[in-house]
């Protein structure tokens, strides 16, 4: 199956690469004759045959009570890889310039052990933990303003707002990660 290889090659997966060459070589088919000769499950058939459809790459149609798949021109592919090439190219854009930002965030995640909650009964429950420890002066708030606080002890430092919370190992930590996102601007991405 050299046409397989070949897509293979350019980046299609190898089950696409198989469906794909399978159309090309036997022109239209249901997805369940493809699945039996290719032994493929049916499910990981119909999802790639509409993966291929929505990148331009096979047309369907309906017959009677099912649908035939049939390829596209195989000049489609050379579109699809030019549109990568390009979308690629649009990322190297965005990613080059924020390439420092990256490697200080890369290096801070190394330096640091953080746990983050964001389900609503996890987040309750912290809380509920930390108002205990509070209580017994296990724990010290040492932030608190626009409904974002920290607390703090030997242990651990927590971040901890309405919709998540945030566990660092010690209060540089929190520092250091603090710092890193200074200079991010969320509208960049």
């Amino acid at each position: 199956m050299y046409i397989s290889e070949l897509l293979s090659k350019i980046g299609f997966g190898d089950k696409d690469a198989q469906i794909l060459t399978y159309l090309y070589e036997r022109g239209k088919s249901v997805a369940s004759t493809i699945s039996k000769e290719l032994n493929i499950p049916k499910s990981t058939v119909l999802y790639i045959l509409y993966e291929l459809e929505r990148e331009g790459l096979v047309t369907k149609r309906k017959e009677r009570k099912t649908y035939v798949f049939e390829s596209t021109d195989p000049e489609n592919i050379i579109k699809k890889i030019d549109e990568d090439i390009e979308l690629q190219k649009e990322r190297r854009k965005i990613i080059l310039p924020n390439l420092s930002k990256l490697r200080r965030l890369k290096d801070l995640k190394s330096d640091m052990q953080i746990h983050y909650y964001d389900k609503e009964g996890s987040i309750k429950d912290l809380k509920r933990s930390i108002d205990e420890r509070l209580d017994n002066k296990d724990i010290e708030r040492i932030y608190s303003k626009n409904y974002k606080s920290i607390y703090t002890n030997e242990d651990f430092t927590f971040l901890v707002n309405e919709d998540f919370a945030i566990r660092f190992r010690d209060k540089d930590t929190l520092k250091k990660f603090i710092s890193a996102l200074k200079d991010i601007d969320e509208t960049e991405f």
